[in-house]
């Protein structure tokens, strides 16, 4: 996956955005199970990693973050909690105002 491919490349790198991009997969892994209040807490973790890690102004690291919001926004709607669903949403695009998911 792609974010393996960032996390290989990326050094140093924080025990937090390692923790980050782990969460962030392991959301993404829920999600395709159904699992969506599990992934909802994953994209969580992985969204405060981010946020909390040394590289935090990076590129990289704030694309990785607008896609775990757009990726909770997904669980929402999935779960048609839809204030939620907009708010995710809403920080999705902040970070990334380009991102049409």
């Amino acid at each position: 996956p792609l974010e393996l491919a960032f996390l290989q490349i990326l050094a140093p790198r924080s025990d937090e955005l390692v923790g980050a991009l782990k969460a962030k997969e392991q959301g993404n892994a829920k999600f395709r199970d159904d699992a969506l209040s599990e992934a909802v807490e994953l994209y969580r973790q992985a969204l405060h990693g981010f946020q909390e890690c040394g590289e935090c102004c990076l590129k990289e690291v704030r694309d990785e973050a607008g896609k775990a919001h757009a990726n909770r926004a997904a669980c929402y709607l999935r779960q048609e909690r839809w204030p939620q669903a907009v708010a995710a949403a809403a920080a999705a695009l902040e970070v990334d105002p380009s991102n049409v998911k």
